[in-house]
Formats: structure tokens, C-alpha cells, sequence
């Protein structure tokens, strides 16, 4: 450390950035000052000098971290707007535009926010969502109208943290907009004609190649996904080479280096060489749209050719510290990004596995036949993994077992396929049709790799699901990694090093089932996850009105958190689209995710109408395992699911009316769930003596003032209700007359649309006495 003390300032910084969002504002200070006073006593300890440098300067970094956190601005006028959705009108200058196929979206750099009230000056940067197209170009003022909204935190287990997303992206806010206009013309004159070359050359890559293969290199090339298709992105992840399509070292490299070395070679000075491949590389970063992982590569770049100007050696640890200080002094929000994480994590593998070898004294000419080479790049992607581990499942929720094979032919052909693309791209924009003969063969690597890639798919556990990590988790995984790092360092016990790497694995690899019931906030409708400790897990309907590709976003997400890819039983109460919209996109899109329903279990009904048959067809279709449950029905493991309503003989003539009753039955609980009965079904179900008391019910037909009776609740005697209810939906559930009626028997109500999704557990208390335990996925 005492050669390398840009890495003990990076980790001051960070360690004072987490530190500060991690803690109340009030304890900050008197934490702080609590460290400068063992850093004054530190100084008169007797120590090395440069030890007590590299002291003052980890502390130094630890105030900046955290003086930056604090200087963070807070706009309480703007988060007043916000949480009230408030129209408001918003000028600045367009720092983005991404024109999609649902619209463009708008980042603007707001200069003034102004309501019907009053008027406020800022310097945000908020995202615009919903116009159907923008006049301006890139720097032009620019004046917005729309509804002012926060950035959106996860209610989901799973799911996409918007919030945490843009955060990243130094976004604060987000606007509905509903029209917009060109005030001045500003434009950045330099970035409007790179984007103009960016989609140039993306015309071309769509003109010259088919839709899929386009779409890749437009990502891989341009970082342009926006023509990626969903199943190509969907392939790429599950098999652990998606960071081909982004743009990264490899890319700059080629680009910046190739350049550097070839006017080296054409005589220029170094200073000419690194003015000028300086001056590519940014352009080529600004034409890509400068993602964190292009800031990194473009930073490490420019250090390493100045390093050769100022004859210097190259340190590749040091060069990572001052590139992750510069990103993370601009904008601290970047540390939480999982694109910043894995870019790091693989930069940081990479110098620690280099260090091992210097220190092993491992020599060159060892390295120079093709078994050596091959045997090296194995143990960078391995190291690469091993780093990367459990950012990568707390990313997918999944890990690909044959990714380090498939990397090491995947990234030797990249260093081919992307000059290939590039220059066939170039060509096709300024000759036509001439680019086309290196654009094909592109497309023969393409589809090499989407052979392989699609082989491997289809090997057993070709894809393994990985629950959620614990911060604990991912704490005590690092500790022992680094400790098997610092033992292999210093060339001592090996076996305890690579006993280290087996222990860290089966921390994070390790899932124990649990029994839970799990109330995803799907909007207005239901989806009902429950997990067995015999590894079997269920779904009581899965839909939404409100929310769009539920099953893709919520449902599916949601079962890869808990550490599976796969669904044993899926019960659909009734055939309404707010409880099967999500199943239908899961059983339709099961041979293109990996991911599969094996039983599908129906109410028996005579009402088997468009819906219900289209419900049928498609899971046939798509070979999940059909069953029909009527009153008397069950199915039995660690946890028991018995069917009280519908009965055999029922006839009617509304969904409703047939929806499937279900009792739970697990150790330590006991829940009631009522679809969306009316009253006339709990009629029945109480004169058939049915009923029994529960521990919890899922409150009928979302809270409709039609259900949940007063005899119903009165023999039920529940503890618990859980409303399945989307925020501000036009049926005004839950209904105050139901909410009274719950009220008035002592139960304690959740609902989805203030908690979020609602997590049910048990645990042994004292002796056999079982406690009920929740866990909400976002405030009241």
C-alpha cells in the first residue's frame, strides 16, 4: 500500500460515502470527529513515516467522502412538488434525447421550475417521459410541461430499482410530460454531429444486417440499445456475456490504443500520439453516450498513454483508484450502480491476479506457448467471477456455471468482431454498399456466438438460480476472499487459501428454503408467491390492470430473488385479467426465458368462456401440466393447499362467482385466501361449516365493500388482512365500509398500495409457540 496510495484514498472516499448514507445526519458529525481524534492521537504513535501518511490520508478521504455526500443539495420546495405530482413547467437545456417506439424521452439540465404559485432556480436533471416526439436538438433551451414526480424506490422483492438507477445517472426527478417546445436554439453543435454519425451508422447496421444481429452491434458498438431485441439481451444475461454489449475497456482500447501505437509507428512524438488518440477517444465516448464503464476505460486510457509520455510505468490498481475517485467525486449515487460495480470488480481481479503472479516470480517465456496463454486467460475470467460473484447475483439472481468457457472464446473474437463492425459502419456511411462485405463477417461471429450461447442453454444447469444476498452475506464472502488473497500473496498455507474460495462460494451459493407467503405489489390485482421448505414453491394468481408486463418485471423477478427459476404450482382463482395478465406472459415467453410454470391448477367451472379457454390453450401450447380443483381438492407437501370453493355443481354467469377459495396450511400458520368471492360465495362456504379460524386472510375482491362480511369475519377470527389494491384505481378499493368492517374485528389490514409487497414468515418463539413475522418492501 505505502507504492500504491491512491488505493487507501479510494477506499477513505467510499468508506466516508457509504458511511454518511448509511447513517442518521445527527451522528455523522460526532462519528467524524471521533475519527479525526484517533487520527491527531495516531500521529504521535510511533510509526513509519509514510505509514502515517497513508493514516492522514485515509482519514483525509474519509472527510471528503463524507463532506461530499453532505454537500449533495436537498430541494424540499421540489420533493414537496413531487410527492404531490404537481404540474409544473420546466426550462433548461437538453443534456439527452433516446428516441424509442413508445416516444422520446428527455434529459433536461432544469434551470427553472415554475408551478401556478411559484417560481424555483435549480440545477437538476430530471427525465422526461411521455411525448410522442422533440423538435430540439442536443443543448437547446428547452420548456416542458408535465406532472413533477420522485424517482421510484422498488416495492418488489427483485425488482428494478429506478430510484437507485437514475441516482446513478444524476437524475433527481422524473416529469409526465405532456408537451414541450424549443425556446432558444443552444445546441452543443460537436455532440449534435457525433450523435448525427451515431445514427448513421446505426442506419447502416439495420440496413445492411438483419434485426437481430443489428440490434447487437448497435449496443456493442454505438451503446445504442435501443434495437436490441429482448431475447437476445434475455440470451447474452443468462449465459454471463451480456458485458460484450457495453462499452467498455476492450472497446477503447482498440479505438484509442490502436491509434496511439499507430502514429508511435508512423514517427509521430508522443505527445502528437497522445494529443490525438486523446482527442478519438473522447469523441468515440461522447458518440457512445459516455456510460460509467466508457468514463472508466476512456480515464484508465488517457493515464496510461500519458504514463508512456511521461515515461512512466503503467500501475493497473493505481490507474482503477484515480478513475473511481473522479467518478464517484462528480456523483456519489454511481457507488450503488451495478454497471460501475462489475466494471471495478473486473478491473480490481484482474490487478490482484497479475499481483499473485509477480509475486509467485512467474516468468514470461512460461507463458508463451498456446497452453500458457490458454491457461492465463482461464484464471483471469476466473478470477474475474469470483470477484464479480455476488454482484452478478444480486444483478440477475442467477449464475451461468459454463460462462468461464464461454468467455474464453467469446472475448478473443470480440478483439476481431468489434474493429469489424466499426469499420464496416464507417464504410457503409461514407461508400455505400463497400462496408457490407466486413459487416458480414461480423454476422458470422454473431452467430457463432448465438450458436454457442443457445448450446449451452440447453445443457443441464445451464443456468443456476441464486437467492438474495444479506449485506451480511456479501460482507462475510469478501473477507474470506481477501484473506485467501493475502495467504496466496504471501506464497503460505495454500490449502487454507483455496479452502477460503470453497467457504466464501458456498456463503453466497447456499439457499435454505423457508416457508413464506409473499403479497407482490402488482397494482390493482393479485400475485401471491409462497415458498416451501422442501424447495417447492407456488403462485396464487398472478395479474395486473394497472401495471403492464407484470409477469416479466414483478412475478418473475420476484421468484429468481427467492432462488428459483422455475414455478411448481400456479392456482388461478378466476379467469379476470388483473389475476392471469402476469401467468399468460410467463407461460407464453417459457421457452425464450429458461424460465417454466410445471402445473397450472384451474377452478372447475362452468363458465369456461374466452378467457378461461385462451388460459388453456396456452398453457398446452406451451406444455404445462394442466389441474382442475373444485371444494375437497388438495395438494400436500410441508405446506398443505386445500380447495374450499368452488363446489361441484356450481353454475354461473359471472368470474366472480366461481373464483377458487384456498386454506394454507404450513408449520407455525394458517391463512385463508378468497380470490375475488362475493358474499354469496361466503354465505356457502360458512352454512357448508367450511371455515375455520386463521392466522391471516387475503381480504376478497380487493377490499369491495361486496365482500368480507360481518358473519364471515366473525368466524374467522384473523389477526391479519392483506389487501391486494393498486394506488388510486377507478373501483375505489378497498372500500371504507370493508376497511370499517375489518376494523371493528381487531385485524391488522396491510395493503399493497402503502407497504408495498408484504413478506409473511414464522418463527419459533419459546417452547412450541409459533410468532408471525412481516416484512414490507417499502414505508407507509
Amino acid at each position: 500500500m505505502k507504492q500504491r496510495p491512491l488505493i487507501v484514498m479510494l477506499f477513505g472516499l467510499v468508506l466516508g460515502e457509504v458511511f454518511v448514507q448509511t447513517m442518521e445526519k445527527s451522528w455523522v458529525w460526532v462519528v467524524f470527529i471521533g475519527i479525526l481524534a484517533i487520527g491527531i492521537i495516531g500521529y504521535f504513535v510511533k510509526m513509519e513515516l509514510e505509514y502515517k501518511r497513508l493514516w492522514f490520508l485515509l482519514l483525509f478521504f474519509v472527510g471528503l467522502g463524507a463532506v461530499r455526500i453532505l454537500m449533495i443539495p436537498t430541494h424540499s420546495v421540489l420533493n414537496q412538488w413531487a410527492d404531490k405530482q404537481e404540474q409544473v413547467t420546466i426550462q433548461g437545456y437538453l443534456s439527452e434525447i433516446v428516441t424509442k417506439e413508445e416516444g422520446v424521452t428527455l434529459y433536461i439540465k432544469a434551470q427553472k421550475i415554475t408551478t401556478r404559485e411559484k417560481t424555483v432556480k435549480t440545477h437538476v436533471t430530471i427525465v422526461v417521459y411521455g411525448l410522442s416526439e422533440c423538435q430540439a436538438k442536443l443543448g437547446d433551451t428547452y420548456e416542458v410541461k408535465g406532472k413533477l414526480t420522485s424517482l421510484k424506490a422498488p416495492s418488489n422483492p427483485g425488482e428494478f430499482n429506478q430510484e437507485r438507477y437514475l441516482r446513478g445517472e444524476n437524475v433527481s426527478y422524473i416529469c409526465f410530460g405532456t408537451g414541450g417546445r424549443k425556446l432558444e436554439d443552444t445546441t452543443f453543435y460537436i455532440k449534435e454531429q457525433l450523435q448525427n454519425i451515431r445514427g448513421k451508422i446505426s442506419s447502416v447496421y439495420r440496413k445492411d444486417l438483419p434485426k437481430k444481429k443489428a440490434g447487437i452491434l448497435c449496443a456493442m458498438v454505438l451503446g445504442e440499445k435501443r434495437y436490441l431485441e429482448e431475447e437476445m439481451k434475455l440470451l447474452y444475461q443468462q449465459n454471463q456475456i451480456a458485458h460484450v454489449l457495453a462499452i467498455s475497456g476492450l472497446h477503447m482500447g482498440i479505438v484509442g490504443m490502436g491509434l496511439f501505437r499507430l502514429r508511435r509507428k508512423q514517427g509521430a512524438s508522443y505527445l502528437e500520439a497522445f494529443v490525438q488518440a486523446g482527442v478519438v477517444i473522447l469523441g468515440y465516448g461522447i458518440l457512445t453516450g459516455l456510460s460509467d464503464s466508457t468514463l472508466r476505460a476512456m480515464l484508465m486510457l488517457v493515464v496510461f498513454m500519458l504514463g508512456e509520455y511521461l515515461g512512466r510505468s503503467y500501475d493497473l490498481l493505481s490507474a482503477m483508484a484515480l478513475s473511481a475517485m473522479i467518478l464517484l467525486l462528480q456523483n456519489p449515487n454511481r457507488i450503488y450502480s451495478s454497471g460501475v460495480l462489475l466494471s471495478y470488480g473486473a478491473i480490481v481481479s484482474i490487478g490482484l491476479y497479475q499481483e499473485l503472479k509477480k509475486s509467485r516470480k512467474e516468468k514470461e517465456k512460461e507463458e508463451k506457448n498456446w497452453f500458457g496463454k490458454l491457461k492465463d486467460s482461464f484464471f483471469v475470467v476466473l478470477w474475474i467471477q469470483l470477484f464479480t460473484l455476488p454482484i452478478l447475483i444480486q444483478s440477475f439472481h442467477m449464475i451461468s456455471p459454463y460462462s468461464i468457457f464461454l468467455n474464453l472464446i467469446i472475448v478473443p473474437l470480440l478483439s476481431i468482431l468489434f474493429p469489424l463492425a466499426l469499420l464496416g459502419g464507417i464504410l457503409g456511411c461514407v461508400f455505400g454498399g463497400v462496408g457490407k462485405v466486413c459487416l458480414q463477417g461480423a454476422g458470422l461471429i454473431l452467430d457463432f456466438y448465438e450458436l454457442l450461447a443457445r448450446v449451452i442453454r440447453k445443457l443441464p444447469f445451464s443456468t443456476v438460480p441464486i437467492s438474495h444476498l444479506s449485506m451480511l452475506k456479501i460482507v462475510i464472502y469478501y473477507t474470506v476472499v481477501l484473506i485467501a488473497v493475502v495467504l496466496l500473496y504471501k506464497n503460505k498455507q495454500k490449502i487454507i487459501a483455496y479452502a477460503c474460495f470453497v467457504m466464501a462460494a458456498l456463503v453466497v451459493l447456499c439457499h435454505i428454503p423457508t416457508d413464506r407467503v409473499v403479497f407482490f405489489d402488482v397494482g390493482q390485482g393479485d400475485g401471491i408467491y409462497i415458498e416451501s421448505s422442501d424447495h417447492t414453491n407456488y403462485f396464487i394468481d398472478g395479474g395486473s390492470s394497472q401495471k403492464k408486463q407484470v409477469g416479466k418485471y414483478i412475478l418473475r423477478q420476484g421468484v429468481l430473488y427467492y432462488g428459483h427459476n422455475s414455478i411448481d404450482y400456479v392456482f388461478v382463482t378466476h379467469a379476470d385479467s388483473d389475476h392471469i395478465s402476469g401467468i399468460m406472459e410467463l407461460l407464453e415467453e417459457q421457452e425464450t426465458t429458461n424460465f417454466y410454470i410445471k402445473n397450472l391448477v384451474l377452478p372447475v367451472t362452468n363458465l369456461e368462456d374466452a378467457a378461461y379457454k385462451e388460459l388453456v390453450r396456452t398453457a398446452k401450447d406451451h406444455h404445462t401440466n394442466l389441474i382442475y380443483f373444485e371444494s375437497g381438492n388438495t395438494i400436500k407437501g410441508d405446506i398443505t393447499f386445500s380447495c374450499l370453493y368452488p363446489y361441484e355443481g356450481l353454475t354461473v354467469t359471472n368470474r366472480n362467482d366461481y373464483s377458487m377459495v384456498l386454506e394454507l396450511e404450513m408449520e407455525g400458520l394458517r391463512g385463508l385466501f378468497m380470490g375475488d368471492l362475493p358474499q354469496e360465495g361466503e354465505e356457502w362456504l360458512l352454512k357448508e361449516g367450511a371455515l375455520k379460524e386463521y392466522d391471516f386472510v387475503k381480504i376478497g375482491h380487493h377490499g369491495s365493500k361486496y365482500s368480507s362480511g360481518e358473519e364471515f369475519l366473525n368466524q374467522i377470527h384473523a389477526q391479519l388482512g392483506f389487501i391486494s389494491v393498486g394506488v388510486g384505481n377507478r373501483y375505489g378499493h378497498p372500500h371504507k365500509e370493508t376497511l370499517t368492517r375489518l376494523s371493528k374485528h381487531n385485524m391488522q389490514v396491510y395493503q399493497t398500495s402503502k407497504v408495498g409487497a408484504i413478506e409473511v414468515t414464522t418463527k419459533r418463539k419459546r417452547g412450541k409457540e409459533y410468532g408471525i413475522f412481516l416484512k414490507c418492501f417499502k414505508e407507509k
